[in-house]
């Protein structure tokens, strides 16, 4: 029955706050993701940074490392398979940052990453590829980077806006460094961040500690457990053919003298849409000179009807 509430609520909501200026005292991070406007960011798990032996762990054995590399091979990769298959079936966007440089010389890199080490993959060089186990689809998105937070070296803000994604679940390598520099900066981007705890590694067990501690304050943690489970909650059931989307609700807000008309209008509405093959949606008719003028966070979108003049000669 919680739930049920909790899924109930998230319905009723625009942004999902009513708008992004107009938080109500009291709101919370704390509330489950839409999967259509959802993207899991996998972050940096590639062969450079991920395997003993070679690319930045080149002068370091398995053995000088073992929670490192046996927090990647036994933990973080296998829940990310298992995340990204549930993402895939709610028909959530998937989006992989690799480090690579947009140069052969790494001159286009930030001032840390030259610092550190360097770290540096040449673009192009096969040390940027994602790890077999979690092989991007052929239509995933993958952003080259070239410093800590993947907002600074590329254009994902840019990216996701496009894609419609409110909510992101954020998982990948290191947690206390490239994973928290993307959190902080997605939440104040205006994003609804979630850590998945157990799809992230870090060099020790304390720094892992230390990065989901300090990102609670701008995300929430879950397990992929309970994100696989979240999501595949909002699986729609389809047979052949294509993913069928959740059905948005549209206002038709009808502010004409001319009701007749007016009546017409949503038929030829419908039809247009339909030609277009635009996704499904439920609509409702509003009459502004008989009904109660609606609520914005009711719907998902509104289409007027009438001129600026019948608008601006109403009460309402």
């Amino acid at each position: 029955a919680a739930r049920a509430a909790i899924w109930i609520y998230l319905a009723a909501m625009a942004y999902p706050y009513g708008h992004p200026s107009k938080v109500s005292p009291g709101c919370t991070r704390q509330i489950p993701c839409k999967a259509s406007e959802t993207a899991v960011l996998v972050i940096d798990v590639q062969e450079y940074c991920s395997r003993a032996g070679q690319g930045v762990f080149a002068g370091t054995s398995r053995s000088e490392l073992p929670y490192f590399f046996d927090r990647v091979d036994q933990t973080m990769v296998p829940n990310i398979a298992i995340l990204l298959k549930a993402a895939r079936q709610a028909c959530t966007e998937v989006i992989y940052t690799v480090i690579e440089a947009l140069t052969f010389d790494g001159r286009d890199q930030s001032l840390d990453y030259k610092l550190s080490g360097p770290l540096f993959v040449p673009k192009g060089h096969s040390s940027a590829a994602v790890l077999q186990e979690i092989m991007p689809d052929a239509d995933d998105i993958i952003l080259p980077k070239t410093s800590c937070s993947v907002f600074c070296s590329t254009n994902i803000a840019y990216v996701l806006r496009n894609l419609g994604v409110r909510y992101l679940l954020v998982c990948g390598q290191l947690t206390n460094q490239c994973v928290e520099s993307a959190v902080r900066d997605a939440a104040d981007l205006g994003f609804l961040v979630t850590v998945v705890d157990d799809a992230c590694a870090a060099k020790s067990a304390e720094e892992h500690a230390s990065g989901l501690h300090n990102m609670k304050g701008f995300a929430r943690v879950m397990s992929t457990k309970d994100l696989q489970a979240e999501l595949l909650e909002q699986v729609q059931p389809h047979t052949v053919g294509p993913v069928i989307r959740p059905k948005r609700s549209i206002c038709y807000l009808n502010v004409a003298y001319d009701q007749v008309y007016g009546a017409t209008v949503i038929q030829m509405l419908m039809e247009m849409f339909e030609d277009v093959g635009a996704n499904t949606f439920e609509l409702q008719v509003c009459n502004v000179a008989n009904d109660a003028f609606p609520n914005c966070n009711d719907f998902d979108g509104f289409i007027l009807m009438g001129s600026v003049s019948s608008c601006a000669s109403g009460s309402k």
